[in-house]
């Protein structure tokens, strides 16, 4: 029937899983299409927790010019996740890509919904030129060279959002400084980007600058 239809949805799945006799399903050197991107995976493990689904490996080669609009690929996923009709569980997910470093764990609650909440804690590495693809403000100066370490977490959903990010960047070089290094906390909301606390340190010189 038509109302049949109209309530049906793919996280019916979730209900049905105990009277699934299968306990695991297995891809090894696949390609797959998702949404239109090719995604290699190197091997994939997907368990029916008769409640939820389970999926751990490692996936690679990921283009992400169709969904950031960027020139960006991923290099390597490794993933354990779980979820079940309301929540999406991240054990841990490892992004690599050349110099770039990204570990998420956390929790998504709705994760099919526009309304969804985020709970995540992660940490990275990534060149501190990387700043330019994201963040204008080339009219205050150049980034040219150093490393940033950065460890976080980001609360809330797509409409507010609130992410707290302690930083340190090794021996960079800009415009303005160069030989440094630098510590810094940073939150960051849909509305603005706070410096709370930053230090700069160059040999026996410091400057340092509170909110």
């Amino acid at each position: 029937s038509n109302k049949t239809k109209e309530s049906s949805s793919p996280l019916d799945i979730f209900e049905s899983l105990k009277d699934i006799p299968i306990k695991s399903i297995q891809l090894k050197e696949s390609v797959l299409d998702i949404n239109g991107h090719e995604v290699f995976v190197k091997k994939i493990k997907l368990k029916n927790k008769k409640q939820s689904l389970r999926l751990e490996g490692n996936i690679g080669r990921i283009n992400l010019s169709k969904t950031i609009k960027k020139d960006k690929k991923i290099d390597e996923i490794n993933l354990d996740i779980q979820l079940n009709r309301r929540k999406l569980k991240i054990n841990k997910l490892v992004a690599k890509s050349k110099l770039i470093f990204l570990e998420l764990k956390g929790n998504v609650e709705n994760y099919v919904s526009k309304n969804f909440e985020m709970n995540l804690s992660y940490k990275g590495e990534f060149p501190l030129k990387e700043i330019h693809e994201w963040l204008e403000f080339r009219n205050i100066g150049q980034l040219y060279s150093g490393q940033v370490e950065v460890k976080g977490k980001l609360k809330g959903n797509k409409d507010d959002f609130l992410s707290s990010n302690d930083l340190q960047a090794s021996v960079f070089k800009t415009d303005l400084v160069y030989d440094q290094t630098a510590t810094a906390n940073v939150t960051v909301s849909k509305k603005a980007i706070f410096f709370n606390k930053l230090k700069i340190k160059h040999k026996e010189q410091s400057l340092e600058l509170l909110r």
